[in-house]
């Protein structure tokens, strides 16, 4: 196989605010982040990592463009669902907000739940454990926790979500069509 590509995908990133999507991205793609980058609408990035070739989707978490959303999550073949150890809202998000919203729009994608900012760990912060129940609970094909400031854990995520993606959903090189 060598280091040629065998699959495209496209991945989406979802989360509440400041849960550190766009620093994990950044983190993948780039080894590192800008701390004060500005708030976007939607955006991706193409990434070739191994026999993949990753199309990164960030995504705007705010309710005034929940209506224009889920037009990102058109082709998804695996989500990962973004929460901050140290906030307990963004890990009830997962399950009041999240899972249903992709759950209405892609039901049949697999979707990872990523626990986020292991920097920041305290005895007060979600134990990993309370995260793997989460992610059986709620469906996920995969718990895994990492942190973007350390870059700790990040490539690993995305090689996880990649091989765990929907296979049906991944277009072989071969098969893939280019529109001019």
């Amino acid at each position: 196989m060598g280091d040629e590509i065998e699959y495209f995908l496209k991945l989406t990133v979802v989360g509440d605010h400041n849960v550190g999507k766009t620093a994990l991205l950044e983190t993948f793609t780039n080894g590192g982040f800008i701390r004060d980058e500005l708030p976007k609408l939607f955006s991706s990035n193409t990434v070739t990592v191994e026999e993949f070739s990753i199309d990164l989707w960030d995504t705007d978490p705010s309710d005034k463009v929940q209506k224009l959303r889920p037009i990102t999550y058109t082709n998804t073949c695996i989500f990962l669902i973004c929460f901050s150890i140290d906030n307990a809202s963004s890990h009830e998000s997962v399950t009041t907000k999240w899972v249903p919203e992709i759950r209405k729009f892609s039901s049949k994608i697999p979707f990872m739940i990523v626990g986020t900012k292991t920097d920041l760990r305290t005895r007060s912060s979600i134990h990993p454990d309370v995260g793997k129940e989460l992610a059986e609970a709620a469906g996920a094909v995969k718990y895994m926790e990492c942190s973007a400031i350390h870059n700790d854990n990040v490539q690993e995520v995305f090689l996880e979500a990649a091989r765990l993606s929907d296979r049906r959903s991944l277009q072989e090189k071969s098969k893939t069509c280019v529109l001019l």
